[in-house]
């Protein structure tokens, strides 16, 4: 009977730490979407637009479509990038760009148009913000996942002790 109860919690406690591996993942995951979420990615049309959500071409400051060759073009429209942000915010950062990217975007310029997008992600009410969809993933599960697999170790390790 001791051999069948050591047998179930060492196998609740496996269960526990591939729970915690899961929900850390996709928490860390989900967070580093959060973190990109209002950067800037600039690059040329047809290639691969990064991380970020803000996407434009480096040779014209227009709105980058990027994607593989002979594939539907990948980027999101403009109502989809810049959560939270006014039409009239995200048609100055469009046109600060189109204006700096006439004769192509230097750093400097890519500078200039990160810092107007900080500056109005600034004014965005926290709730308003980009959030990895209405799931609960993000910094809360990451962490909570790192604490089951933590629990669930040291489950493993009193089950092992007390089997001996």
């Amino acid at each position: 009977m001791r051999c069948l109860f050591t047998g179930i919690a060492y196998l609740v406690s496996c269960a526990l730490v591939f729970a915690g591996c899961m929900i850390a993942f996709f928490g860390f995951a989900d967070l580093n979407v959060e973190r990109n979420a209002y950067r800037l990615d600039v690059g040329r049309s047809g290639g691969d637009c990064g991380g970020g959500f803000v996407h434009l071409d480096v040779g014209t400051g227009e709105e980058l479509h990027c994607g593989p060759a002979g594939v539907m073009r990948t980027q999101k429209p403009k109502t989809n990038a810049m959560f939270g942000f006014t039409d009239e915010q995200k048609d100055d950062v469009y046109s600060l760009a189109r204006e700096l990217g006439r004769d192509g975007l230097s750093e400097t310029d890519e500078d200039q148009v990160q810092a107007l997008v900080d500056k109005y992600k600034a004014t965005v009410p926290p709730a308003d913000r980009f959030r990895t969809a209405d799931r609960r993933w993000g910094v809360p599960d990451a962490w909570s996942g790192a604490a089951i697999i933590v629990l669930g170790g040291l489950g493993i390790l009193i089950v092992r002790r007390t089997a001996d």
